[in-house]
């Protein structure tokens, strides 16, 4: 009986599901870092990046794990980029204009004004611009891209004057954050301020500025919206961002590891992070509407007299932004850029 027992014991340890399972408890877990633009209460973080970590640990079994860590901890905020290609971080991820100059093919989605209407639409647009333009992906042949998006799009927030179409605009200060925003006001004909996004509520409770053109997702934040009315949704301009991952880490992964990498994130990832920015900004807006805040929409005619003195403006910019690149058809891009742009829209846009 006792040599049966034995018998027995050694056959459930040759089983071939019993042996593998001893052995993978025995693998070292693949730890990996990440580092986001975004604060951990941020609902990218809270909806997408957090549950994406999930998904890879248990798509694995448990063999890959993810630490996600806040902005300028694991490493300085600045130089995220350049940490991933060096693996100080893993994963990481970040507008492209964080570090000017790097990815001018890329800022390209942000150079287009008035063709989308929410950042899902501005995430389609840009994963598929990339997909077809093999000099974009060269920007960044140091890591691998795992998800493109966009930011949310930038409107103009007013205090104690609605605004429907241009004139309404004459003898306004109009504060924007970045060199973009400036080229916008610029182009319009309007004067134009500049100020880093933390002093647009100073500015404007002031006095010192009459108008401050950023994205409605940021409004509460700053505090902007203790000293606005109204907002007119012109939707300017978005920017480009990246997730991406080390390239030495990446090639090093196991075959059946990457699968599972590449079936979460791509357009998938990207999309879904398009879309729960479209969605906080929406949930954001109810938010102020609730407060006494109005906004209203451009219309049609006032776009197409906007976009016409906007986009030359800001192609010329761009073009100029690429004077040093060897890159020798940026007119064809730019016009690629819009197709994608209008095409995303029509499926997707803001009805």
């Amino acid at each position: 009986m006792r040599k049966f027992l034995v018998s027995l014991l050694a056959a459930a340890i040759l089983v071939p599901g019993a042996a593998s399972m001893a052995e993978a408890a025995k693998v070292k877990p693949i730890r990996l870092t990440m580092a986001t633009q975004y604060m951990d209460r941020h609902p990218v973080v809270q909806k997408i990046f957090k549950p994406w970590i999930q998904e890879v640990k248990e798509k694995t079994n448990g063999r890959v794990l993810i630490t996600l860590y806040n902005p300028n901890t694991i490493c300085p905020d600045a130089s995220l980029y350049d940490s991933v290609v060096k693996g100080q971080v893993d994963i990481g991820e970040h507008f492209c204009n964080r570090t000017p100059g790097r990815f001018p093919l890329n800022s390209v989605i942000g150079k287009v004004p008035m063709e989308v209407s929410n950042p899902r639409v501005g995430a389609e647009a840009y994963w598929k611009l990339y997909e077809k333009t093999p000099a974009m992906q060269e920007e960044f042949k140091d890591v691998k891209i795992l998800a493109l998006h966009t930011t949310a799009l930038c409107n103009m927030h007013t205090k104690g004057l609605e605004v429907t179409k241009l004139e309404d605009l004459a003898g306004q200060r109009v504060l924007g954050i970045s060199k973009d925003t400036t080229v916008i006001t610029n182009s319009l004909g309007l004067n134009s301020l500049m100020q880093p996004s933390t002093e647009v509520y100073m500015a404007m409770s002031r006095n010192m500025a009459d108008v401050a053109v950023l994205p409605v997702a940021i409004v509460r934040s700053l505090k902007v919206n203790e000293c606005t009315d109204y907002t007119l949704m012109f939707n300017g301009i978005l920017g480009s961002c990246w997730v991406a991952m080390n390239k030495d880490r990446w090639e090093a992964l196991p075959d059946d590891v990457k699968k599972v990498f590449e079936e979460t994130t791509g357009l998938k990832m990207s999309m879904a992070i398009g879309q729960c920015l479209t969605d906080s900004e929406a949930a954001d807006m109810e938010i102020l509407k609730k407060g006494g805040h109005k906004f209203v929409d451009i219309d049609a005619e006032e776009k197409v007299r906007w976009r016409g003195m906007i986009q030359p403006a800001l192609r010329a910019a761009w073009k100029q932004e690429l004077a040093k690149s060897t890159y020798a058809t940026p007119d064809a891009l730019y016009d690629a850029a819009v197709q994608e742009m209008k095409a995303a829209e029509a499926q997707y846009g803001n009805k």
